[in-house]
């Protein structure tokens, strides 16, 4: 659960500011009041103006007919005329906006406001982070700081029933195990290390960016391993850790020889063997690589002896060695 005080706090400060623009609205409404019967005297004085202008101008223009009066003096008085009408517009709109207030302006705060306090409520409720299953939180990635995301995880929860090891490995030795593979699994105590079987349950599609024992950045593929420990599990408990050991090659009947022998020539794998007191060329058909050895799938037999160093600058094919 993430703590909601903290948008509940904010939800009453919106509540402040809504009630702080009401008030500033009514002011607002009681000061156009006294504004708006001023404004209204002073339009009916414009119109009387106005229409005062006109019948100068309806007098005028008779005698301009007449030659009574200039040209000048005429276009004058027109263009008296258009001024009061600009004055007697200018009149109207501002009353109009007096009167409409600043309503709309007012409004579109206040709904900003309420989208705000909607929001926080929305967050409040999700706030609360419910699993679909009852158990216990093993990890837990989210803080108190955190916001809840859909696409990050906020827990790990652990349930009561089948117990599984999660454990991460190299992409360069997944492709060496398979769903339903043995492993041996080690949980190291005070008084003994307890040794049982497992298998492996399931293995991830997707690999993630992890540190390695070493503190090296590795891409690494999560995979869950069941303890076959039959009706004795009582000593492993959620949130324990244990090693667990994966047969990546496992094949009896199969010679193997230190990596240090292996050489190639021309493209082909060969290594030295002592035949007959000397060195010998051997070629061979290299199988699967392990740790410090590499099993040979061809070339010799049982019982052969070879040269562990072939880099050995003194070893030379045929020469004779002890």
């Amino acid at each position: 659960m993430i703590n909601s005080d903290a948008l509940a706090y904010q939800i009453s400060q919106i509540r402040s500011t809504i009630r702080s623009i009401e008030a500033e609205e009514k002011n607002t409404l009681v000061a156009n009041k006294e504004k708006i019967e001023l404004q209204e005297l002073v339009l009916a004085q414009g119109e009387r103006e106005l229409e005062a202008a006109l019948e100068s101008f309806e007098k005028a223009k008779v005698l301009y007919d007449e030659g009574a009066i200039s040209k000048e003096d005429y276009e004058e008085i027109e263009r008296f005329v258009e001024t009061q009408r600009v004055s007697l517009a200018s009149i109207k709109q501002e009353l109009v906006i007096l009167k409409n207030g600043n309503t709309e302006y007012y409004k579109a705060l206040i709904q900003a406001q309420e989208a705000s306090v909607a929001k926080l409520r929305s967050d409040i409720e999700n706030c609360n982070v419910r699993t679909t299953t009852s158990g216990t939180i093993t990890e837990l990635a989210a803080k108190n700081a955190n916001m809840a995301s859909g696409v990050s995880p906020v827990a790990v929860v652990a349930t009561g029933g089948e117990k599984t090891i999660q454990l991460y490995i190299s992409t360069k030795d997944v492709a060496s195990i398979k769903e339903g593979d043995g492993v041996d699994i080690v949980l190291k105590r005070r008084g003994g290390d307890l040794l049982f079987p497992g298998r492996i349950k399931h293995i991830d599609s997707v690999a993630s960016v992890r540190p390695s024992a070493l503190g090296v950045l590795e891409s690494r593929v999560r995979v869950e391993v069941e303890p076959l420990m039959g009706e004795d599990n009582t000593s492993f408990g959620i949130g324990y850790y244990a090693d667990v050991k994966f047969y990546l090659y496992k094949e009896g009947g199969k010679l193997t020889v230190p990596k240090s022998a292996l050489f190639e020539d021309n493209g082909k794998d060969k290594v030295f063997a002592v035949k007959g007191g000397r060195a010998i060329e051997v070629e061979v058909t290299k199988g699967m690589e392990l740790r410090t050895e590499t099993v040979i799938e061809e070339g010799l037999m049982a019982g052969d002896v070879v040269i562990s160093d072939a880099n050995d600058k003194n070893i030379k094919n045929g020469k004779k060695v002890q």
